[in-house]
């Protein structure tokens, strides 16, 4: 329950949020490379939720492509332990927080050259190509929010920016589809506490893009379960196909079992 109210209290943000900090004698902070330490304090911040493996929850968040190692300590500094609390009351005060202290943080964050690139360059070129002309976040402007996504997404998104419009909107549906965590595309499994850095760095970039909910794109990026296939997963993407259960239920909180 702990986790699921943890869950419930972040999820709605991660359109919206992307942070940073700084280190020596570690690859740039832009990059998703030199995490370790961080997913580490990270983890260890949620031991007191229900069914977080610590030792599992750091391996995973490691290893996510998606997230800046800037973002991911960003994430640490804004994350307290009321997070975990039995009150539902409590943690959607606590998320709240954390949202704005996301907010702040990442507006610190110098953007590195693929970040440059991706706002400056490769999101009007994306929508121009999506059919939906060139689009700014008034809200949420790209350099102020883009320092959760890591180089190696950025560049990635980058260079679909330059390819044929017949191929873009396709290109940049399969990279975003890699850094989905599996258990949300397929419904089968309860999402983790180091997926959240994944769905925040998807929203930071998504949420630049002009995504038409009823194009390919935006049935790419269905992560409900209504559309996504088993075959999604972050290292085999395939075209989605219907779900054989159209009606999948609720679904569960994080750390594992479904909550009743």
């Amino acid at each position: 329950m702990k986790l699921k109210l943890l869950f419930a209290s972040i999820l709605p943000f991660s359109l919206l949020i992307a942070c940073g900090g700084t280190s020596d004698a570690l690859p740039p902070e832009s990059s998703s490379d030199g995490k370790e330490g961080a997913c580490a304090k990270y983890c260890e911040s949620l031991s007191s939720c229900d069914g977080v493996n610590i030792k599992e929850c750091t391996e995973s968040c490691t290893k996510n492509r998606g997230v800046s190692r800037a973002g991911q300590e960003a994430i640490n500094s804004c994350t307290t332990e009321s997070l975990c609390s039995d009150s539902e009351s409590e943690v959607e005060t606590a998320g709240a927080s954390s949202f704005l202290c996301l907010l702040g943080a990442a507006s610190k964050i110098d953007p590195s050259e693929a970040a440059q690139t991706y706002c400056d360059t490769s999101v009007s070129s994306i929508n121009t190509c999506l059919d939906n002309g060139p689009s700014e976040n008034d809200i949420l402007p790209c350099k102020t929010v883009i320092g959760i996504a890591s180089d190696e997404l950025l560049d990635s998104l980058n260079q679909c920016a330059t390819q044929d419009c017949s191929k873009v909107e396709v290109c940049v549906g399969i990279e975003l589809l890699k850094e989905i965590p599996p258990g949300l595309l397929t419904g089968n499994a309860s999402p983790s506490p180091e997926d959240l850095g994944s769905i925040i760095a998807i929203g930071v970039v998504a949420s630049q893009l002009s995504i038409d909910t009823d194009g390919r794109l935006g049935d790419l990026l269905d992560i409900s379960g209504d559309s996504a296939s088993e075959g999604n997963t972050r290292n085999d993407v395939t075209e989605p196909t219907p779900d054989p259960n159209p009606n999948p239920g609720p679904s569960p909180g994080l750390g594992g079992a479904p909550s009743n």
